[in-house]
């Protein structure tokens, strides 16, 4: 049986965190009996996809998924696949979702409601206890722990990689099925993720607070600093492991690879 058991600090309280889930509970007895949820067994098998379930009424909410049912928002055509959630997201039309008071954001539930506060506060009431570091979400803190843990819970079914968060895999998924669905205003370029495009998005800014401390050349984002630092330096940490040709950036690296490598095994 997977131990679910990892304590927390949260506003100096002790308390227990299944480091699966990343849920709260105040006594270590409780935590022992959610940890069933995920570690006992589960009868209901979908055939579509091998998913197995503990309870008829999970595996009946997950057929959903394969039927291909969903339910539509009249008002802005947003769609989801329950229909409890399409109610609670109705109520933000109705003008009776839980509003911001600070950016007059409105959220579904009081606790979106109360995670999102902390983007205005800085207050971050989750702790890891081998660390010390905080978190302003339970799942992030969640997500932490399994670096301490080892724990890589989800694999890619295709390559077998494991990786610590669920998104992580779905990112990576994208590397599979060539997939980049966030795509800049500007340029039009792709991406595989949204940090990336906003990693991207300083390039159309004109800001540029990174500088170089021997040639005083300013750079939109920190990983151009260091790619340019490289030209004083002489570094050239990207090795080609056909041939040992070094480069300074990876795309170089890659490029080359493509143009010289790729062309000469297709002869």
């Amino acid at each position: 049986m997977v131990n679910h058991q990892m304590y927390a600090i949260l506003d100096g309280v002790n308390k227990y965190v299944c480091q699966v889930c990343g849920k709260c509970f105040s006594r270590r007895s409780n935590l022992e009996i959610h940890g069933v949820v995920h570690s006992g067994p589960r009868p209901f098998e979908c055939s579509e996809c091998g998913k197995a379930f503990k309870t008829k009424s999970y595996f009946n909410q997950h057929r959903v998924l394969h039927m291909g049912e969903v339910h539509e928002c009249l008002v802005c055509s947003r769609t989801f696949k329950h229909k409890y959630d399409l109610a609670r997201h109705f109520k933000l039309h109705e003008g009776s979702g839980h509003k911001c008071s600070s950016c007059e954001k409105q959220f579904c539930t009081s606790q979106q409601l109360q995670e999102h506060m902390r983007t205005h506060t800085g207050e971050k009431p989750y702790q890891c206890v081998e660390c010390k570091r905080s978190y302003k979400q339970r799942a992030h803190l969640a997500r932490h722990v399994r670096l301490h843990t080892g724990e890589r819970p989800h694999e890619c079914s295709i390559c077998q990689k494991t990786f610590v968060s669920k998104h992580d895999l779905t990112v990576h998924e994208r590397v599979h099925t060539g997939e980049k669905p966030y795509r800049c205003d500007e340029c039009q370029l792709s991406f595989k993720d949204n940090r990336t495009l906003k990693r991207h998005s300083f390039v159309h800014s004109g800001i540029k607070c990174h500088i170089c401390s021997v040639c005083k050349k300013a750079f939109s984002r920190r990983a151009d600093l260091h790619n340019h630092t490289r030209t004083h330096t002489g570094e050239k940490p990207y090795v080609c492991s056909v041939c040992n040709r070094a480069f300074t950036v990876k795309g170089q690296l890659l490029k080359h690879t493509r143009r010289i490598h790729n062309r000469l095994a297709k002869l």
